[in-house]
């Protein structure tokens, strides 16, 4: 009997080792293990990287949910997403219209809209806005709309709009204002800052003789056409041609002027050369008022305050 208990206390003498050791080996193991995990180092990122870029479960999320709006607006065949790689909440997309362009045969791809989405400032930015088979105005009212789905604070621009001939061009944003008293995104409620003290100048501008509004601003400017003897020279051509050319009355008021010569642009030019002729006409006239007219171009709508009569 004695033996036997014996024997039995030795079994579990020899039990208890085993487990003493292989508590000992799993604890050396995890140790080894935990060792390892100490040595090991996750890479750091650079300082001038934003973290946020690493998340890229939010940023998929944002670019599905901007994609669902957008192709509300257009068909998937017409959208580059030409994504920006900055942080989560910025993002870029290049709307590209693939047919129907008013680019030559050779090349028929233009970039119609190319928005930017600064969904953390809750911002949209209109980098550019062309014309192709879309209309510049559609494009522009789409994007509005996309902002608003999108429950952004602002969509913004840079008015930088010309009519661009194959020797000459002119601000198309200056004509505007000096036909109708606004440019053309003016009236879709894009404004800048200082517009309201802009309008002032503006308003009285166009009702001030359109001859006398030139000699003042050359003579205002004259240090600057003294060496400029060739631009000078060009807008005093350009007003012969309107007077004797197209017989309008350079001494009425200038907003009747130019009332007068979008007549004549949408009545009397027929050919080519003859457009051609009206741009570069033009041209030295609308950067003469350009130098002188007071206007920010850098321009914004307050989603919340769009006018109802957008559309």
């Amino acid at each position: 009997m004695y033996k036997s208990k014996k024997s039995k206390k030795s079994k579990k003498s020899k039990n208890s080792k085993n487990s003493k050791n292989s508590k000992k080996s799993k604890k050396s193991k995890n140790s080894k293990n935990s060792k390892n995990s100490k040595k090991y180092k996750y890479p750091i990122l650079p300082k001038h990287i934003d973290p946020k870029v690493l998340n890229w479960k939010k940023r998929r999320e944002i670019k599905k949910k901007i994609k669902l709006i957008v192709e509300k607006y257009y068909l998937p065949e017409q959208i580059d997403y030409n994504y920006s790689s900055g942080s989560i909440d910025n993002i870029s997309i290049i709307m590209i219209v693939k047919s129907g362009s008013i680019d030559n045969h050779d090349n028929p791809y233009r970039t119609c809209l190319w928005l930017e989405f600064d969904h953390s400032k809750k911002k949209l930015w209109i980098e550019e806005l062309n014309k192709c088979s879309i209309k510049g105005s559609e494009n522009l009212i789409n994007a509005i709309d996309i902002a608003k789905h999108l429950k952004y604070n602002t969509v913004s621009l840079g008015d930088f709009s010309e009519i661009i001939g194959n020797n000459c061009s002119y601000s198309l944003k200056i004509y505007n204002i000096l036909l109708k008293g606004f440019s053309w995104y003016n009236k879709y409620g894009l404004k800048s800052v200082k517009h309201e003290q802009e309008q002032r100048q503006i308003n009285k501008i166009r009702k001030k003789s359109f001859i006398n509004n030139i000699k003042k601003f050359i003579i205002d400017d004259n240090e600057a056409y003294k060496t400029r003897e060739f631009t000078k020279h060009t807008v005093w051509t350009s007003l012969q041609y309107i007077e004797t050319i197209y017989s309008i009355n350079i001494k009425y008021q200038t907003k009747s002027v130019f009332k007068n010569l979008e007549t004549y642009r949408n009545t009397q030019l027929e050919t080519d050369e003859e457009k051609e002729m009206f741009i570069c006409v033009l041209s030295p006239i609308i950067e003469l008022f350009e130098k002188n007219i007071k206007y920010d171009y850098m321009l914004t709508i307050d989603i919340k305050n769009i006018p109802p009569n957008i559309n």
